[in-house]
């Protein structure tokens, strides 16, 4: 306790240089959890949208990021509509929604034009409070011959269609069906790339999954992992926070992305917090001296060193997951300003911790060297 109120102190005592170093460390983590966070978005695509909300997905064992767009069989859920009624009928589940993402041609009239290829999401609206499960105009359940759509507004503006509008959809070109727009949605998560959202029976109709019952994943909101564990024996369960590890460890680009940034983010925040430490240290030399000289032992010392390093870093750290929230909207916004887009990123707490950690790791390397070195003060020069 009297090592950290000294290491305080000593942190108060030349005040512009800390500033200056906290400012440095919390930008390098900012940095670190706003580039993980847009690489997360753009790789994890559609399931990136409802990542804020969900406390579990259920996905096929062994399915990747890219198994979404790649549709195989094998990376697929099997008899989703019964196994959904079951999933709902437990009492701590709140809502919960298979959905299915399929790339599908898509234009505003039969004929008129070159159908454009835009993501189609297929739900079961209504059944979980998760945009657009939730988006006002669908139908509630999933009847499978209402022929409604959601679009978002890339899709609104690539197409020139507004609520109220046809829409026609497919998986060919030539195998376009007829959809009401009942609304446009205007969220930051939905706005990358242009998606139709349709009822699940619908999209599975249109693009061949039918058969099987498949969609790509199970969205929970409430519930238990071990109940859904035995809902679904042969998937994978994962939680909100497990889930963002996964798309991570599951894709090498990402993975090797974030292993490098988190690497230079540390070396910047050693640079800094090293160059800090040195510095403090030289100017207290002649104080440590005198610490020592009336018995306080080197251990003390050290530890008031080290105490002044991870303070600085742990400080640092929270400044930048600050940071990195405000950066998200501001990145959002400048996105959508330049390119009509706002990217999805995805910030789960864990991120926002793993940043800290970043910044104390760094704090506890910068202080080891600059603690030692006063192992190796001369007190009798010191004094002279």
């Amino acid at each position: 306790m009297h090592s950290t109120k000294i290491a305080l102190l000593n942190l108060g005592r030349r005040r512009s240089r800390t500033v200056f170093t906290l400012f440095a460390i919390a930008v390098a983590v900012a940095m670190t959890i706003l580039m993980t966070s847009t690489g997360l978005g753009l790789k994890a695509g559609s399931s990136a949208m409802y990542a804020q909300e969900v406390d579990f997905w259920i996905i096929p064992y062994g399915s990747g990021v890219t198994d979404p767009i790649t549709n195989s069989e094998q990376t697929m859920l099997g008899r989703v509509h019964r196994k959904i009624e079951t999933i709902i009928k437990h009492p701590d589940v709140n809502g919960a929604s298979p959905i299915l993402n399929k790339v599908v041609y898509a234009s505003d009239s039969v004929g008129g034009g070159e159908p454009k290829v835009i993501i189609g999401i297929g739900v079961i609206p209504g059944s979980i409070d998760v945009a657009p499960v939730s988006s006002e105009g669908f139908t509630s359940g999933d009847p499978g011959d209402t022929h409604e759509a959601v679009v978002n507004e890339k899709t609104a503006r690539l197409l020139g269609v507004r609520t109220g509008d046809v829409i026609y959809a497919g998986e060919s070109q030539t195998s376009l069906q007829p959809f009401n727009i009942v609304n446009v949605i205007a969220i930051p998560e939905y706005s990358l790339s242009p998606v139709i959202v349709l009822h699940l029976s619908e999209l599975q109709e249109i693009t061949g999954n039918k058969d099987g019952d498949r969609a790509n994943q199970i969205i929970v909101s409430g519930g238990t992992k071990d109940f859904l564990k035995s809902v679904y024996p042969d998937a994978t369960v994962l939680s909100n926070t497990e889930s963002t590890a996964h798309t991570i460890c599951s894709d090498e680009k990402i993975l090797a992305t974030t292993l490098a940034v988190v690497s230079v983010s540390i070396l910047i925040c050693i640079l800094f917090i090293s160059t800090t430490m040195i510095m403090s240290v030289a100017e207290k030399q002649g104080e440590f001296a005198v610490m020592r000289a009336i018995g306080i032992s080197d251990a003390t010392i050290i530890k008031i060193v080290l105490c002044e390093s991870i303070l600085l870093s742990l400080a640092g750290g929270i400044l930048g997951a600050f940071l990195s929230m405000y950066g998200r909207v501001l990145l959002s916004e400048i996105g959508y300003y330049l390119y009509e887009t706002r990217i999805p990123m995805v910030m789960p707490p864990l991120l926002l911790i793993a940043g800290i950690g970043v910044a104390v790791v760094a704090g506890v390397l910068s202080g080891i060297f600059p603690a030692m070195t006063c192992k190796r003060l001369d007190i009798v020069r010191m004094e002279n």
